[in-house]
This record gives C-alpha cells, structure tokens and sequence, in this order.
C-alpha cells in the first residue's frame, strides 16, 4: 500500500497539462515545469548513449574511407575528413533529441514574453561577449592554480594548442569548421531548439541551465567556463530578439577573431592577399580582446544595468515552487552524465 502511494505521489508531481490548453504561462504548474526538467535532463541522458552509437559507427565509416579513397591523404584532406565526421557524431544526435524537445514544447512558443530592445544594445553585444567569455577563463585559470596549490595536479590542458592545425592549409579547413560550421549549428541546436525549449520555466533559469548544459556539451575543462559565460550573453539576445540570427552572427565572429588571432601565424600561406585578411582579421581580435580584457569589470556592470538583462520574473502561483523545479533529480543526474565525459 505504502508503495503504491510514493508511485501515486511521484505521478502527480510530475504530472502535466495538455500543453495545446495552456493559454497562459501562469498557468503552468511546478508539476508541468517539472516535468519539463525532467523531459531536458532525460534528453542529456539519452543523448550520452546517443553520442556514444553514433561515435562507434561514424569513425568506423571514417576509417573505411580513407583507407578506400586516400592512400596517404594531405593534412588539409585529413583535416576536412575528421572535422565532418566529428560534427556529424556532435551534432546530429543533439538535432535529433533536442529537436524531439522542442517539437513537445514549441505548442507554448505563442505565450513567450516579448522585449523592447534598446539601439544601442548591439554596440555592446560583441564585447559582452569576449569579457563574459575571459570571465570564464580567468575562472579556469584560477581554479586550475588553486589545484596544482592544494592537490598537486597538473595545469589544465589548453584545447586550442592541442588542436593545433600542421599548416595553413589544414588551418584554413579548421577555421571553416569552427568559425562557421560550430556557430550555426550549437546556435541551432543549444538557442533554438534547447533554449527554446526551456523558456516557459522562466527566461533567467531557462538561460542559465542551457548554458552550463553548453558549456558541458564541449566536453574539458578549458573551455567550460568560457562557453557557460558565453552562452548567458547569447541567451539573452536570443530571448530578447527572439531570434538565433544575432547571436549566430556573434558567435561567428567570436571563433573567427579567436582562431585567427591564436592561429595567426600557422594560417599564413604566402599569398598576399590571403596573409592581409589574416594579418587584418588577427588585429581586430588583439584590438577587440584587450579592450573587452580591460574593460571586463565595466562591460560587466553595463550588461547588469543597461536593462538588456532584465527578463521577465517568473509569476502566477506558487512561483517559489516554480523556481525549484530546476533541482528536478532527473536533470541533475543527467548534467552529471555529461560532467563525466569530461577529459
């Protein structure tokens, strides 16, 4: 009988409406939010063993075709071959489960908060951008320090040296694939479809949980941190804009003078032309990361006050209950999942 009644009670809370009725966000009850988290965390969790199918089965065909086509291939062929095959085993099951998600929750997209948006919001976009994202990584480096202080580890592996491309040429490929595949598709799958997803719980918990859910997505340390505070930036034009178009064009920009401006010297080519735009492209990154470096604690304060942070606050009843549904067990343990791919 005892059994019984904790299956009862688990039922309940997690019981939903049928979305299609919902004529207002007020309406939602902690157990349609909670049901929600559950649906985002039960996503991470399958997209864990989704990721893992698909990897066994990508590089086997991976492997396949360079042996049938490719003798010994070019750095640049190689480099083309492994970007294409790693995308289509990082994005395609996110397009997959996410994109499931947000055919469930979408029904609600009609009753999503509307912003007026600022002129001068644009200007201060791309160096909110860059500033969040050093946040991060000076967070990195000082948890970093902190361990090798107290425990003795090693300095967290830096993801851009490692992933150095072996000349310009496989470079080039490189910088297609991270300045312009990466952007589109993580806006798609983690502003549009997650993030989309989300928004009925609340604009501010729903842009906080897809962010740190897309700074785990990259899978290390080092990059962690940047892209959880890069992914509350693009959040919030995002919810504000109700558009992926601007936070695409930012997050293009952002892996473009990034890449160029660490790679700067292994993209040159020798051709005059091609070395102008780099040399030009990789100024622009120094111009632009110095000032958001030394401006960071001001563009930081700007974002807080200027107003482009004030979302609309979860209301209707029980908004206390509401708010807590993010510590929802089946989210947590699927945020868990994703930590301990970590490498």
């Amino acid at each position: 009988m005892q059994e019984t009644n904790i299956i009862d009670k688990i039922k309940e809370r997690y019981t939903q409406y049928n979305l299609s009725r919902v004529e207002s966000l007020d309406m939602l009850r902690p157990s349609d939010l909670r049901r929600l988290c559950f649906d985002v965390g039960a996503s991470l969790i399958i997209l864990s063993f989704l990721e893992i199918l698909i990897k066994n089965s990508a590089f086997y065909f991976l492997a396949y075709i360079v042996r049938a086509f490719f003798v010994e291939p070019s750095p640049a062929v190689e480099t083309a071959i492994t970007h294409v095959f790693a995308s289509i085993v990082s994005y395609a099951p996110k397009f997959i489960v996410f994109g499931v998600l947000y055919k469930k929750y979408s029904k609600l997209g009609h009753l999503l908060p509307r912003y007026k948006n600022s002129p001068f919001y644009p200007a201060i976009m791309l160096l909110a951008t860059f500033s969040f994202g050093m946040c991060g990584s000076q967070i990195t480096n000082l948890i970093s320090s902190i361990c090798q202080l107290l425990f003795g580890t090693g300095e967290i592996p830096d993801v851009m040296e490692q992933t150095a491309p072996v000349n310009s040429s496989a470079g080039l490929v490189m910088l297609i694939f991270s300045a312009l595949v990466a952007p589109i598709c993580e806006e798609l799958i983690y502003r549009k479809l997650l993030l989309g997803s989300m928004r009925p719980m609340g604009d501010t918990p729903a842009i906080l949980v897809s962010s740190l859910i897309f700074g785990l997505a990259h899978g290390n340390f080092d990059q962690f941190a940047y892209a959880v505070f890069s992914g509350v930036i693009f959040g919030i034009i995002a919810v504000r804009y109700r558009s992926i178009v601007p936070t695409i064009l930012l997050h293009i920009a952002n892996n473009l003078l990034v890449s160029v401006t660490i790679y700067e010297q292994i993209l040159l080519t020798g051709n005059g032309v091609i070395d102008s735009v780099i040399y030009f492209v990789s100024t622009i990154g120094n111009i632009v990361t110095s000032i958001a470096y030394l401006g960071m604690p001001l563009i930081i304060l700007v974002v807080a006050l200027c107003g482009m942070s004030n979302l609309k606050r979860v209301t209707g009843e029980d908004k206390k209950e509401k708010l807590r549904v993010v510590l929802c067990p089946v989210l947590i343990f699927g945020l868990f999942v994703m930590l301990m791919k970590f490498r």
